[in-house]
């Protein structure tokens, strides 16, 4: 099978990739005036079409080295709960911009786990959370895949939170 590169000559827009057991004539078979084919074993639709020759679409650069500056905003179980998620490291205190916190789950009334894009080398870490408004909030377990948070209340019931802020901070050995 030969395979082809259809295109409309007009605008430079790959239409499609045929293959064709003989070479087509242009315009191929089924196609109107102005849409060519042309031979090719690596064009895909995301190609063009110069006039002359082919054109590999641009290459994605790779992402700047801040990429991961801002942070991500997460909903856990769409029950309002807004969290603002960020990763440092202890020996850095200004923070290092990485934010490794991918998931918020909502287990129960004031229970929330949080889970890691990146495990933690280990589970040598602590959670600062800010934004509580008042409530009570502690780490209740953790691993290097996740932690555990649990609010409450000024009366010591279980309590949802708004919404909150979590740094985790790197305990240097």
């Amino acid at each position: 099978m030969l395979r082809y590169a259809i295109i409309d000559s007009a605008t430079g827009i790959v239409l499609n990739i045929v293959e064709y057991q003989t070479a087509p004539n242009n315009p191929p078979p089924g196609f109107e005036v102005g849409i060519i084919a042309v031979a090719t074993e690596v064009a895909d639709t995301r190609w063009t079409w110069d006039g002359t020759a082919l054109v590999p679409p641009p290459a994605i650069a790779p992402p700047p080295s801040n990429a991961y500056m801002v942070p991500p905003v997460m909903v856990a179980a769409a029950l309002g709960q807004v969290v603002t998620p960020a990763s440092v490291d202890i020996s850095n205190p200004t923070g290092t911009g990485l934010f490794n916190i991918v998931a918020a789950m909502y287990i129960d009334v004031g229970v929330y786990w949080f889970f890691f894009n990146v495990t933690e080398p280990d589970a040598n870490y602590f959670a600062i959370i800010t934004g509580t408004n008042g409530t009570s909030v502690a780490m209740t377990d953790h691993d290097i895949d996740f932690f555990a948070l649990e609010a409450k209340d000024s009366a010591g019931n279980p309590s949802d939170l708004l919404a909150l802020n979590v740094t985790i901070y790197r305990i240097a050995k």
